[in-house]
């Protein structure tokens, strides 16, 4: 609920740019089928809290902690996926992202198709 209150109060000086890179962040890095919004980089993960309202919404974590975890999430989905990236049942599907998007992030964090 606090995040809904959250979502509501945020100004979003981004547009629906701002708000779409929220929510993307939050569901590529969501565990145990719960979001951690972050309003305050738009990264979804949890490390900042909405600069509007001073609160803390989410559980802080280190870069290091935060850029495991998507790589781990991205090695999961590339799993399931069959080590497919792009398609109808490919990795960037499953985070509904663009799979040039995904490619570029497996790229940064690493990750090699296997």
């Amino acid at each position: 609920m606090e995040d809904v209150v959250a979502l509501n109060a945020y100004p979003w000086p981004g547009n629906i740019r701002e708000l779409n890179k929220v929510i993307e962040g939050a569901v590529i890095l969501a565990s145990h089928n719960r979001l951690h919004l972050d309003l305050a980089t738009g990264s979804g993960d949890g490390s900042a809290a909405s600069p509007s309202s001073g609160q803390d919404f989410a559980t802080i974590h280190s870069e290091e902690q935060r850029l495991a975890r998507m790589r781990n999430d991205i090695l999961l989905a590339l799993e399931g996926a069959g080590g497919r990236v792009s398609g109808k049942s490919g990795a960037a599907a499953l985070f509904v992202i663009q799979p040039s998007t995904l490619r570029s992030r497996m790229k940064t964090l690493g990750v090699e198709r296997r």
